[in-house]
């Protein structure tokens, strides 16, 4: 399975959404199905405002689903459906980020 690794350099929300709608969309043109999303500041707003536009994408229907490294620990349903789909995606993703199902 071939995961696109991206680094966002956005931080503000407005930034964040224009990167995040043009990665996304040439993504899926690639023929991606997983994307790894890493901020290049990671701190607690620019995760907390990556969220929001991913909830966001996710509601358009834009996006299927999004985990990030915190819903690994829980084992949420997303995350076992990832694992069951992408046993090998445990090993990929970095700290800190999120894992987007095209």
């Amino acid at each position: 399975m071939n995961i696109k690794k991206i680094e966002l350099a956005g931080t503000d929300l407005e930034s964040l959404r224009t990167e995040l709608l043009y990665l996304l969309a040439s993504s899926k043109v690639s023929g991606f199905e997983i994307v790894e999303l890493v901020l290049y500041e990671n701190n607690l707003k620019s995760m907390n405002n990556l969220k929001k536009l991913l909830k966001e994408k996710k509601k358009e229907g834009k996006i299927q689903l999004f985990v990030s490294e915190e819903d690994f620990k829980n084992e949420t349903t997303e995350v076992v459906y990832l694992l069951n789909k992408y046993p090998n995606i445990v090993t990929d993703i970095k700290v800190g980020g999120f894992i987007v199902k095209l």
